[in-house]
């Protein structure tokens, strides 16, 4: 649905809906109610499954499909109210009595944090709290949202009701929101059986006289290799590796001058493109000699930005095209070339989102860390405070949940060790305690870079985090004209600040932050567009394991994320992630150690 994922040109204020009906074709129904909301001027984040409910009220009538959306809106509340109720109308709800049967209904759950007493209108409903067929949706997509009365969160609401057995799980947002119309399947006559409605594409039916393939070759010996079978050598063969096929880069703010000047030193193999203003991005289209010999041409420019722009697109390609440079820490060396690291999660904390907890005494997170070693984890990440919104414990009480847990481990367990932290002080203490891999998942940008100092100090590897504000605030603002434009921005700048304090360029681990300042549209464009990020050359650490993307996606809990978070463990390994940072070790282990014999796999 192509309204849901585009961008917001305001970032408008957080609502949550809540929406159902018990007529008609009801997921069609509903799915054109969400339509008519983006129409209308609601921005969609996420929708949630639809659940089988008993009707509300009057009893006599069929069963409800209820579900939830959290998204964003300029509308005002009485604006957005009008909206419903326009929609509602439209869609056949006719008056009648209270709780009537009816194909649609939607209500305005939360309209950001205010309580509103109006006219026809009050938010948050005073019946919220008791009613499982909106908390139950509302919990799966919202379920950190505030209560602005009660001060609990979504979820917390949603537990207190117990199982709520009578409220059933029947289609998640994968099977009844996300299908473009023109994928929609449509009743054939005679049978009743469902078809895709196929007017024209691939022709599936004929044979072909020629057994022709698209040859999934990865590295040019593979393509030589398959020259090689057909005897042909020397220049001839040079020149169809050459050419073998386009690449694409694209060079954030360049002057026009400096753009003027590119265009000119274009051989006929290379188109460039760039907006009509004084400063713009570049996008370069050409093949590998084609951009060869446009490096060449600009770097021997005496004008420094042409001069540097040719650098820079030279050790973009070489970089994406190469592997990231082995490095040690201490008595670790990491060779990212050859190996995944699986690092297992150590949540030292009693309130981490998917194990809140299980691992707060020191003798069960050691247990948890021996477990996750003889899984066949190969670091440890010892986290001391959860990552998410609310008010953040003191350092000397961060410091109290992990140094024993580094100190032991550092002496028992053999694996490198890694920090999950924002605060410098945290960080030097768990350096001190033996760490070899600072995670700041604060995106290095404290005050006087003093992450950044800290690991040129000391050595240790220094992990970048793509994230708007801060952490533990909650990031409402997840509009982007282009998530990746920001993210791979984000990361220039940020490494540029770590070398320049002294920080070794080759330590340096980048990380896109999946669901930092993201909702699911923009972390599936990261996740499909994640090899653009092995053009820093650096290392890449890959956060998807049980994310609300996922669950968002899928409509699932946290907990019954496994093959979906194996699915986009095995994408991001094969797009170029060298760490999985990982709950479930023991499956994502084998995947990470099956994946780089496929990659680097040789006929030689």
């Amino acid at each position: 649905m192509r309204d849901i994922s585009g961008p917001l040109p305001h970032p408008g204020v957080p609502v949550a809906l809540a929406i159902g009906g018990n007529l008609g074709d009801r997921p069609a129904t509903l799915r054109e109610a969400i339509r008519r909301l983006v129409a209308g001027g609601v921005t969609v984040d996420a929708v949630s499954s639809l659940y089988e409910t008993p009707p509300w009220g009057y009893a006599d009538q069929p069963l409800f499909l209820n579900g939830a959306v959290r998204g964003r809106t300029a509308l005002a509340p009485q604006a957005l109210l009008a909206l419903v109720k326009q929609i509602e109308h439209d869609l056949g709800r006719e008056p009648s009595f209270r709780n009537a049967p009816r194909p649609v209904d939607i209500d305005i759950a939360l309209y950001g944090d205010r309580v509103i007493d109006e006219p026809g209108l009050r938010v948050p409903h005073p019946g919220l709290p008791d009613r499982a067929f909106v908390l139950v949706p509302l919990a799966e997509i919202a379920g950190s949202w505030m209560h602005p009365t009660l001060g609990k969160a979504i979820a917390e609401l949603r537990a207190t009701l117990g199982p709520a057995e009578e409220i059933r799980l029947t289609l998640p947002p994968a099977r009844w929101m996300y299908v473009a119309p023109e994928m929609e399947r449509k009743q054939t006559p005679h049978t009743g059986e469902s078809k895709p409605d196929i007017t024209s594409g691939t022709d599936f039916s004929r044979h072909a006289r020629f057994n022709a393939r698209v040859l999934a070759l990865h590295r040019s010996a593979e393509f030589r290799e398959a020259i090689r079978r057909l005897d042909i050598s020397g220049r001839l063969a040079d020149a169809f590796i050459g050419h073998l096929g386009f690449v694409t880069l694209q060079v954030e703010g360049v002057a026009r001058s400096a753009m003027e000047a590119v265009k000119r030193s274009c051989g006929e193999e290379t188109i460039v493109i760039a907006a009509d203003t004084e400063q713009t991005p570049l996008l370069v289209t050409t093949t590998p000699i084609g951009l060869s010999n446009l490096a060449k041409r600009l770097t021997s420019s005496i004008n420094t930005d042409v001069s540097d722009i040719g650098t820079s697109l030279r050790l973009a390609y070489e970089r994406f095209s190469d592997r990231p440079a082995t490095v040690t820490v201490g008595a670790h060396t990491f060779d990212w070339a050859n190996r995944v690291v699986v690092m297992g999660i150590l949540n030292a904390t009693p309130d981490s989102f998917s194990d809140a907890g299980k691992y707060f005494k020191v003798d069960d997170a050691i247990r948890h860390a021996h477990a996750m070693a003889a899984q066949g984890a190969t670091m440890i990440e010892v986290g001391g405070q959860s990552a998410q919104p609310g008010a953040s414990i003191s350092v000397d009480e961060e410091l109290s949940r992990i140094v024993p847990l580094i100190e032991r481990l550092r002496g028992e367990i053999g694996l490198p060790l890694a920090v999950d932290t924002f605060r410098v002080d945290v960080a030097r203490g768990a350096v001190a305690a033996g760490v070899a891999y600072i995670n700041d998942i604060g995106g290095g940008g404290d005050a006087g870079d003093g992450m950044a100092r800290l690991a040129a100090e000391t050595g240790v590897l220094l992990g970048i985090m793509h994230l708007r504000g801060k952490p533990k605030e909650k990031q409402w603002e997840t509009a982007y004209e282009s998530v990746m434009d920001e993210v791979t921005g984000f990361l220039h700048e940020r490494i540029g600040r770590a070398v320049a304090v002294g920080v070794a360029r080759e330590k340096i681990v980048i990380d896109p932050g999946l669901g930092f300042g993201k909702e699911a549209p923009q972390d599936l464009a990261v996740m499909h567009r994640f090899a653009e990020l092995r053009s820093f050359g650096l290392p890449i650490l890959l956060a998807t394991s049980r994310k609300n993307y996922l669950s968002d996606t899928m409509g699932r809990t946290v907990h019954d994320l496994l093959p979906e978070t194996a699915a986009a463990v095995t994408h991001g390994i094969a797009q170029g992630a060298n760490i999985i940072r990982v709950h479930d070790v023991a499956f994502m282990a084998r995947i990470a150690q099956l994946m780089p014999h496929i990659l680097n796999h040789s006929t030689d």
